[in-house]
């Protein structure tokens, strides 16, 4: 197997990896007559979680004539030792055709000494140390790479790991509520929300949320029962495998001196896989995280005619959108509704993509290191997909059932930094939800265009 020159220096590992983890993992080594170094490209990461990954390079023993291994080392707390379990099934459930797609699990957990964590080894690729998040391409050069990885992932997720469609009935309620606090950091977290984007309106089923949207239902009271737009409905869910956190920090892409290569892409973090979760789940997530990338790249055009893109999938987008988002929400959308139409779940898959992206956008308006004006404009996706299922679903809306507009001024967060704005500072991390030490935007102007990716059916995007 691959593996670069490494350190044994024991204090740069302590220094490094913790003393505690390097301790275990020496006495790990020793006991299975191994050795642990630390590579000369090292990566290193910690998550919300409190869980950390680090690159380490486990030597074998000679005797068996093991190769070394270059692999991530994932601490945990102990409480959530179920990841190493959820990961195997992950795994051990997928087809053929997809399972090299999910990072593999090598030798047994080691306990620190503790017992307040428990590491693994997860591989990337056969030990190579070039793989990257997606997130960390970079939107001056690496737009397009980007943009073909998040697609293909998709696809793949969409085509090759779930062939098959399971459909179950299931309240539009119970559906939003259980999307909404996937993963979420409680209640708490959605009152803040809700207190900040819509204060005159904090307990009233509908909204405006601006002067130009439509009356919509309140998404901060979606996980409310009895709401009038819901109440008594239900959906026919598209269904199957499900990674669960798919955002662009949990997909890694080989990127080399010739630079990033969009067809390489491993899935990590199998922490909250599902055999059988609404397929919206990764879509979705995947999208709004991509969007979050893009935000500072967008123009106040831009972000307005997105919000109809997703909302309305089918139809051609806003001629200013940006050419590639146009085209990846196309993509994205259209890989699993190829696969509905032909069962005759099209209408199904449209409902519940409108409810998906209602949800994870309203989980998005409660990460905290998300500038307000992005979380605003989740607020309004939120509200304007609703109303678009609304509509889709024969729900009549009374234009007079909500109270006026609020008038919230994005303008007024001191964070604001899009592409018209003043100034061009640094972004902020996005971690408080579920997007780890995730950037939003690497981007001081519009990326150089290219020729689109060709569509599946031959014919070349827009």
């Amino acid at each position: 197997m691959f593996s670069s020159p490494g350190s044994d220096d024991k204090r740069e590992r302590a220094l490094f990896l913790g003393s505690d983890v390097s301790d275990a993992l020496d006495l790990w080594a020793e006991l299975e007559n191994r050795r642990i170094s630390l590579p000369s490209d090292r990566v290193k990461s910690k998550g919300f979680t409190g869980a950390s990954v680090a690159s380490v390079i486990v030597h074998g023993d000679p005797e068996r004539h093991e190769d070394d291994r270059n692999v991530m080392a994932k601490a945990v707390p102990f409480a959530d030792r179920d990841e190493v379990r959820n990961h195997r099934e992950a795994v051990l459930n997928a087809p053929p055709e997809f399972v090299d797609r999910l990072v593999k699990l090598h030798f047994g957990p080691v306990v620190v000494a503790d017992g307040a964590k428990i590491v693994f080894f997860q591989d990337v690729a056969g030990g190579t140390t070039k793989y990257r998040p997606v997130s960390q391409l970079c939107l001056d050069d690496e737009v397009e790479d980007l943009v073909d990885t998040v697609a293909g992932v998709s696809m793949a997720v969409a085509t090759l790991w779930n062939r098959k469609i399971t459909v179950r009935p299931i309240p539009v309620e119970q559906f939003l509520r259980t999307e909404i606090q996937h993963l979420s950091s409680g209640a708490g977290s959605l009152d803040r929300a809700a207190a900040e984007f819509l204060p005159h309106a904090v307990s009233v089923p509908w909204v405006r949320t601006t002067k130009d949207d439509p009356i919509a239902p309140n998404p901060f009271m979606a996980t409310e029962e009895g709401h009038p737009a819901f109440e008594g409905r239900s959906i026919e869910v598209l269904g199957g495998f499900s990674h669960g956190d798919l955002h662009l920090d949990n997909v890694m892409v080989l990127r080399d001196e010739l630079g990033a290569h969009p067809g390489s892409f491993r899935l990590i973090d199998l922490r909250t896989y599902e055999e059988n979760a609404p397929r919206t789940r990764d879509q979705c997530m995947l999208l709004l995280s991509t969007v979050v990338l893009f935000w500072r790249t967008l123009a106040t055009r831009e972000r307005k005619a997105l919000l109809t893109a997703i909302c309305d999938p089918h139809r051609e987008p806003d001629a200013g959108l940006d050419r590639r988002l146009a085209w990846l929400i196309g993509q994205m959308y259209g890989a699993t509704n190829r696969l509905a139409d032909q069962n005759n779940f099209g209408q199904a898959w449209y409902r519940q993509y409108l409810l998906g992206i209602a949800a994870t956008a309203v989980r998005f308006t409660t990460f905290g290191n998300i500038p307000a004006e992005v979380r605003w404009w989740f607020v309004r996706l939120a509200a304007r997909a609703l109303r678009r299922y609304c509509d889709e679903a024969g729900i009549v809306v009374d234009d007079r059932l909500a109270p006026a507009a609020p008038g919230y001024t994005p303008s007024s967060d001191k964070r604001s930094t899009g592409a018209d704005a003043e100034g061009q500072s640094a972004m902020p991390a996005v971690g408080t939800g579920n997007l780890d030490g995730f950037v939003l935007g690497r981007l001081h102007q519009h990326p150089p265009g290219r020729t689109s990716p060709d569509r599946q059916d031959g014919s070349v995007a827009p």
